[in-house]
């Protein structure tokens, strides 16, 4: 039996609805392509390829001369009439990346870079995620988002593909978000922005902001304090956030510059509504699952990271010395128990970098640390009950010595990289039980990338081989799947459960046309052999269990676009095909040559914006097409179009200004499952994001923040 999902026969069929989205994506790409020729003789302004040095290199190699599939959002892409709360706002222009967006801020977002990642049940898994150089990313591979501020960011850089031989373990691709520099002058902001989440109130979302930044002399600074308050697009789906993001920074001398970064949030209230079935998200895509209002599911969390980072650049060599600390706290009912953590990680990040001449070198070394104290009880009414039938302290601790070599010999470019990463997990059950829940496994793997790079009058061809792996997380690890016929859980620490390893190719070239133009292409293959899997047992509620599958392939076609049209007129589009199937499914079933579910086969985007004198309007469209929910195949949610629209502009009064802004997304009224909870058990798949809905606001700004 093969269930269709989505389909809206009340509206229009599916297979309608899939015509109508590539028609109404392929004009949009049409109309940005037109006026790309038509102005390319009549405007001299020349697009050149960026040669910033990007973070998720880890070396001073610019990114038109690296080897490697490189991405770049900037400010303007990431805060100009967007709300700020989530990944999927900034991410949306970047091929092979995928955010699914839960409506729900107990999980998060779901990220996925070809295709990896897409398992996670919670938080995200198998990408490295970085703000300043600080990790978010855990040692044992889990990424909280809760205290990422959007609302001061200014820049995201994207690694999309492995790049554990850089970052080791969980390196599926990277993340780098970078604070926005400080100006010179003092500067501030204060916003407001109001949302209705597709329902009836434009203050179902309330978010607040106030930032100030200014150098003076050899220091710079910049604060954020920023207060969420959402009610949400489904019932049981409220959140209440205080988001504190601040750096410093203090050039020491001419060639030696200390930063500190410090971000913390409170959480107090995060409603977590859960999957629904198809006939709930059809008939009422707003309402919770009942079981989840009656346990009170969701978090109420705090967070503290601290980071210090030194920097010392001379004129052939240069070292960079970082380290962490975070303080995690997180009381947590869920559907079938409550759980309380506490978490204290840390780590030291080290490397240095020599030129000689045309050869490079780098060499470092990463270590962290982390140690959480869980405690699980039964749920009742969204409170602790009994005794605890968890009392253990989970640690991890990891090292992973790399070096990178480079050679740039005139166009031809040669880059070598190794790494050897051992992550130690082991739990300690203080129950006076038996048998008692302890365990412990080290997992190591070496990593190893050869890339090569060519660069030609306007075009750069690149290509690399390259392998990763990637260890189940502590929560993973922890939560065994119960023995057919035994009681369910805890179960006991996970000794089947071994990491997923990946062998990756890839080949491509960027460059410009026309001196108008950018353009980045990929093409990629990955062989995965035990990935990762996640699925649900019936009769347990909500309690996500993984396990090994035998071996998956990835495979994909990436491709964007940018364009300068003349009078104030710019064009972007993307391109991505994500086949992701299962080799061989590691279980008794078949399911070979299947699909991998949760990952979109294909994802196109396309934007035209019109900039004058602080005025700016965006029309953007998104298609994402059909996806199945499980490893049978059996249940396909459609594919789906989404049509934006977005406008901001700016008056000044004075010595401040005052900049509205307006967004109208889902202009199609578009019923669509914002994510899906793969492999669920009891046909809750589906996770219903909203229709038409609106978020407007305005900014008040200062100094060298108006008219930026």
């Amino acid at each position: 039996m093969h269930v269709r999902a989505f389909a809206r026969p009340f509206r229009l069929g599916g297979l309608k609805r899939e015509r109508r989205s590539y028609a109404v994506a392929a004009a949009l790409l049409a109309s940005c392509a037109v006026p790309v020729v038509a102005q390319a003789e009549q405007d001299t302004a020349r697009v050149a390829l960026d040669t910033l040095r990007v973070p998720v290199t880890r070396s001073l190699v610019s990114a038109a001369r690296a080897p490697v599939s490189l991405s770049l959002v900037t400010r303007s892409h990431i805060q100009d009439a967007r709300a700020g709360i989530g990944l999927d706002e900034s991410l949306a222009s970047i091929p092979g990346l995928t955010v699914d967006n839960r409506q729900n801020f107990s999980l998060g977002s779901r990220i996925a870079i070809r295709g990896m990642g897409a398992r996670a049940a919670f938080g995200v898994r198998g990408i490295r995620v970085l703000v300043d150089g600080v990790p978010l990313t855990m040692p044992d591979g889990q990424t909280n988002l809760t205290n990422l501020d959007l609302g001061s960011a200014g820049a995201i850089h994207v690694l999309r593909g492995p790049a554990s031989a850089l970052f080791g373990n969980a390196a599926g691709g990277v993340i780098a978000v970078e604070t926005e520099p400080a100006p010179g002058a003092r500067s501030a902001e204060a916003r407001i922005t109001l949302g209705d989440q597709g329902r009836s109130s434009l203050t179902r979302l309330v978010k607040a902001q106030v930032k100030v930044a200014e150098t003076v002399g050899d220091v710079d600074y910049l604060a954020s304090v920023s207060r969420l308050h959402a009610d949400g697009y489904r019932d049981h789906g409220r959140a209440r956030q205080t988001l504190v993001n601040a750096r410093a920074g203090y050039r020491v001398g001419a060639h030696t510059r200390l930063a500190l970064v410090l971000n913390a949030v409170d959480m107090p209230v995060a409603e977590n509504p859960g999957a629904l079935p198809l006939d709930s998200a059809l008939n009422r895509p707003t309402m919770a699952w009942q079981r989840n209002v009656d346990t009170g599911s969701g978090e109420s969390a705090k967070q503290a990271q601290l980071g210090v980072n030194l920097q010392h650049a001379g004129r052939s060599a240069r070292t960079d010395v970082s380290a962490y600390a975070l303080r995690r706290t997180l009381e947590n009912p869920l559907p079938f128990a409550f759980i309380d953590l506490a978490r204290w990680a840390g780590g030291i990040r080290a490397q240095h970098e020599r030129r000689l001449g045309a050869f490079g070198l780098t060499g470092g070394l990463d270590v962290e640390a982390q140690s959480d104290d869980r405690f699980e009880f039964d749920n009742a009414a969204g409170q602790p009950s009994g005794t605890a039938r968890r009392d253990q302290n989970d640690r991890v601790a990891s090292i992973g010595p790399f070096v990178q070599a480079r050679l740039d010999a005139g166009r031809l470019g040669l880059t070598l990289g190794a790494r050897y990463d051992a992550v130690r997990f082991e739990t300690v059950d203080r129950r006076d039980t038996v048998p008692l829940q302890s365990g412990e496994r080290t997992l190591h793997a070496p990593s190893l990338m050869a890339g090569v790079v060519m660069a030609l009058s306007q075009v750069t061809v690149f290509g690399n081989v390259a392998t990763s792996f990637q260890t189940p997380t502590t929560t993973e690890l922890l939560n065994a799947p119960p023995a057919p016929g035994a009681p369910c859980c805890p179960a006991g620490f996970n000794q089947e459960l071994d990491p997923q390893r990946a062998l990756s190719a890839e080949l491509g070239l960027r460059g410009s046309l026309f001196d108008r133009l950018r353009y980045d292409v990929a093409a990629y293959v990955m062989d995965v052999r035990d990935a990762l899997v996640q699925f649900q047992v019936s009769g347990v509620d909500g309690r996500e269990f993984f396990r090994n599958a035998g071996r998956t392939r990835h495979r994909g076609i990436e491709l964007a676009v940018d364009a300068s049209l003349g009078d104030g007129f710019s064009a972007a589009g993307a391109y991505a095909l994500t086949d992701v199937r299962f080799r061989d499914d590691g279980d008794s079933t078949r399911y070979e040559g299947n699909r991998v579910p949760g990952i979109a086969p294909h994802k196109l985007f396309a934007a035209t914006t019109w900039t004058h004198d602080g005025t700016s309007i965006t029309a953007e469209v998104r298609h994402i097409g059909g996806q199945f929910a499980n490893d049978a195949n059996t249940v396909e949610a459609d594919g789906y179009t989404l049509l934006d629209l977005r406008a901001t502009t700016a008056l000044g009064l004075g010595a401040i200004e005052i900049a509205p802004f307006a967004a109208l997304s889902n202009l199609l009224d578009e019923e669509y499952p914002g994510s899906l909870t793969v492999n669920a058990a009891a046909g809750r798949f589906f996770e219903p994001a909203p229709g038409f809905n609106i978020v407007i606001g305005a900014s008040v700004r200062t100094g060298a923040w108006r008219r930026r």
